[in-house]
């Protein structure tokens, strides 16, 4: 979420994973770790994914 936020990714302006996606992989995170976390992060409805590769945040 902190990356995300970072990134300026919110409910009225969705951010491309491409933004956040390198800088994770770089501390160390897999991309299948990644996409566990956004899949979780859906799932309690913190984000939604917004199409073309961006995710924004829910407001809830």
């Amino acid at each position: 979420m902190a990356e995300l936020i970072a990134a300026g990714c919110a409910p009225d302006n969705p951010i491309d994973l491409y933004l956040v996606g390198p800088t994770l992989v770089a501390a160390g995170f897999t991309e299948q770790q990644i996409v566990s976390a956004l899949d979780s992060l859906v799932y309690e409805k913190r984000i939604e994914y917004a199409g073309g590769n961006r995710v924004r945040l829910t407001g809830a």
